[in-house]
């Protein structure tokens, strides 16, 4: 029997962009998101933390949230399951419980020495739901059901590590002959961050091993990351979801839900999801800012409902006295609106500098020169990631 289900994550709902509510793509998105269910008709809806962006959401944002799970159980059979993320109140989420099991929505906010609703086994698929949770409540665990693993612990990885598949053998009942599906919201392997996550660790552990989860799920539907990624294809699938629209403007790229199909095999289909505002970010110079953005408005699509939010990054070697007002000036009359104006003094020995440094630079050090200048305020490149661009570019200058 085919089994189809959604996996999506990390909506954050009330967020903001420098100030400016996120709220109208959001509802944008889960308008979207109830055509693809009725189009569909998946058997489940899986999201994967992160509902909403504080603890203690704007009542706007909880009309959004609960007017989507209403419309969704009451226009199609879809059983949803839903887990915090790091940035939700566990017993926020768990509150209304007894309102909405009843409607086939099931939560696991937080990880309780009580709780015994870990996982449910539906039509040969067993979800098995693992909220997001701190040290202090893996240990609590821990204290109550494997005592004899705490004497002598110690905060490294392989004592959390031990601990940790301790706790998932514990609390998920695997059945035999069904597909193991979870939900989970931590840091896994090595995801690529997009800048807009907060760090994620256990104690001893930067990110949980994925030797803990392969051999037991058949698809592991992940949040936190914002990219939409892959940790593995193949026996199991792990996949991060990603964020439905981009909460910074480096994030524009890339936004997707997963429909996965289990049946003999496990397939997954990526429906893209639409741009409901778009983002603008541009890194100009005192010469080219006024032609660059006179350019972005001739070509600014009336497509979007809602006006675009532009980022403008402005390098000079003296001081611009004026230019945030004139450049909304020159954006009064287009349905573009600056959000962010940064300016960048440099000096002219430092111009210099930087334009022979690039000339000289190789690509290792062009590459690290651009990340840190895109993302100010890190002191280094991730190592994962300089991994893998070492990886690609030893394949590029082996094809030449």
């Amino acid at each position: 029997m085919s089994i189809n289900f959604i996996h999506t994550s990390d909506w954050h709902l009330g967020k903001k962009l420098f100030k400016e509510s996120r709220l109208p793509e959001q509802e944008a998105f889960l308008s979207w998101l109830l055509v693809q269910i009725k189009k569909s008709n998946p058997k489940a809806l899986l999201i994967s933390g992160d509902i909403f962006d504080t603890p203690h959401p704007s009542s706007k944002a909880q009309a959004l949230y609960y007017q989507f799970l209403k419309e969704a159980v009451d226009n199609s059979n879809i059983e949803i399951f839903i887990i915090s993320g790091n940035h939700d109140s566990g017993r926020f989420l768990e509150a209304p419980i007894p309102f909405l099991k009843d409607r086939s929505i099931h939560i696991i906010g937080s990880l309780e020495v009580e709780k015994k609703t870990y996982s449910y086994h539906r039509e040969g698929v067993s979800y098995h739901l693992f909220p997001y949770f701190r040290s202090h409540e893996l240990y609590n665990y821990a204290r109550e059901y494997f005592p004899e693993h705490l004497e002598g612990l110690n905060t490294n990885s392989s004592d959390t590590g031990l601990l940790l598949d301790k706790l998932i053998d514990h609390i998920f009942e695997i059945k035999e002959g069904n597909k193991n599906v979870l939900l989970a919201h931590h840091l896994f392997g090595n995801g690529e961050l997009s800048g807009s996550e907060l760090g994620l660790s256990l104690s001893g552990l930067d990110s949980i091993p994925l030797s803990l989860i392969k051999e037991k799920f058949d698809y592991v539907a992940l949040g936190h990351l914002h990219n939409h990624q892959y940790l593995s294809k193949v026996d199991p699938i792990i996949c991060y979801s990603g964020s439905p629209i981009a909460f910074r403007f480096s994030e524009r790229k890339n936004k997707k839900i997963n429909s996965v199909t289990l049946n003999s095999d496990i397939k997954v289909k990526e429906i893209a999801v639409p741009e409901f505002r778009k983002l603008y970010e541009l890194k100009l110079n005192e010469r080219n800012y006024k032609e660059n953005l006179l350019e972005l408005v001739k070509n600014q699509q009336d497509s979007f409902e809602l006006e675009s939010f532009l980022e403008v990054q402005i390098s000079s070697d003296k001081p611009l006295r004026g230019i945030s007002d004139e450049i909304r000036d020159l954006l009064q009359d287009s349905p573009i609106k600056l959000l962010s104006m940064q300016t960048r003094l440099i000096k002219g020995n430092e111009l210099n500098e930087i334009k022979s440094r690039k000339k000289e630079s190789t690509a290792e050090e062009l590459f690290k020169d651009f990340y840190l200048q895109k993302y100010e305020g890190e002191k280094s490149v991730p190592k994962d990631l300089t991994g893998l661009f070492n990886e690609l570019l030893s394949e590029a200058r082996s094809e030449n």
